[in-house]
């Protein structure tokens, strides 16, 4: 199964780069769920949890804003 390559930045540092099963994040217009091979995709962030879904493993990440970037 393909996997999804994770890249989570602040305005100072990165956080975290690693690869995933899925990631789920709170985006302006509703919850956003990718999986690898999604389509390129751009949108805004609202405050809310990110998912990160490894395995049986789910880590989540807060987040106060910002987008996604998925390409």
């Amino acid at each position: 199964m393909s996997r999804l390559k994770v890249n989570l930045v602040t305005p100072e540092r990165r956080v975290l780069l690693r690869e995933v099963d899925q990631v789920t994040a709170p985006s302006v217009m509703g919850e956003i769920g990718v999986l690898a091979d999604h389509l390129p995709l751009l949108a805004s962030l609202k405050e809310g949890p990110v998912g990160l879904f490894d395995g049986g493993v789910v880590e989540v990440f807060a987040v106060s804003g910002g987008f996604v970037e998925v390409d």
